[in-house]
């Protein structure tokens, strides 16, 4: 499931192995200038020892309630655990070939102080750093089995039967997006699309990287020699679609959910998205 805000920048993306963490600074739009941020890329391995778990799990879990409860409406219910149930399920869900970017903010206390941002000078060394937005993506499996609506992450699960728009797609390899968050106070900033860009970057090394030497893994290789990925995601209707289609991204499937289904007050759809973009 993924759920942003609006886009801005295309910054030049990390990379990692399987089991390491890499770090790039990077230029976040509209952040005040006496502030400096970072990107992390982490496999799953690196994920769960990161320092910085239990606040990302805590991030996750308030946009997704924040984001499903704009004023005036209740999709579905208020929880500390609206998404994810325990810090570690977010490297279970995108498994061993998923990877989760990061990007961190330094000088944390002066960008997010009551009165406003401050300047560095004064504050001392101790700088601090803060989670303000995260996605993780892995390749995409066709699911067997259809789930029930009783969870957040079940809601969201493509089911069997609903992968017709794929069809003429399926010698290509598919990534799915499971997760993008920017921190509430920092939204309308551009940082989502400057994080929906890497991590379309990423996905695109990677598929690229598995057709060198002249492979053709998974269909990488179409006609022309020109590669392309397939990328997916599932998202609320009323939330998300319109900023998604803003991007290229186009509805393949819709389902509707009416008031009840996990306790939302006033129902809400759920859309299953797709874009096929080249490497």
């Amino acid at each position: 499931m993924a759920f942003s805000t609006q886009p801005e920048s295309d910054p030049t993306p990390t990379s990692s192995t399987s089991n390491s963490t890499s770090d790039s600074p990077t230029r976040t739009p509209n952040l005040p200038v006496n502030l400096s941020t970072r990107t992390q890329l982490h496999s799953p391995t690196s994920l769960n020892a990161s320092p910085h778990l239990p606040a990302l799990f805590k991030l996750i879990n308030k946009c997704f309630d924040i984001s499903h409860n704009p004023p005036g409406h209740s999709y579905l219910p208020p929880s500390e655990t609206a998404r994810l149930r325990k810090p570690e399920q977010l490297a279970e869900e995108i498994g061993p070939k998923g990877f989760t970017f990061i990007i961190l903010v330094q000088n944390a206390d002066a960008m997010f102080n009551k009165s406003g941002p401050r300047n560095s000078k004064g504050m001392g060394e101790a700088l601090r750093e803060r989670v303000i937005a995260t996605a993780s993506a892995k390749p995409f499996i066709l699911p067997q089995t259809p789930s029930s609506p009783s969870s957040p992450e079940s809601i969201f699960k493509r089911q069997p039967g609903t992968h017709k728009y794929l069809e003429p797609y399926a010698h290509l390899p598919k990534w799915e997006i499971l997760v993008m968050v920017v921190d509430p106070e920092l939204q309308g900033r551009g940082i989502a699309g400057q994080l929906l860009d890497i991590t379309v970057e990423e996905i695109k090394k990677r598929c690229a990287a598995d057709s060198k030497g002249g492979e053709s893994r998974n269909g990488i290789e179409s006609e022309g020699g020109k590669g392309q990925v397939m990328l997916l995601l599932s998202t609320m209707q009323e939330v998300n679609e319109a900023y998604y289609m803003r991007r290229g991204w186009v509805c393949t499937e819709a389902r509707r959910f009416g008031p009840g289904v996990l306790g939302s007050r006033d129902g809400f759809g759920v859309v299953e998205m797709g874009r096929c973009v080249g490497l």
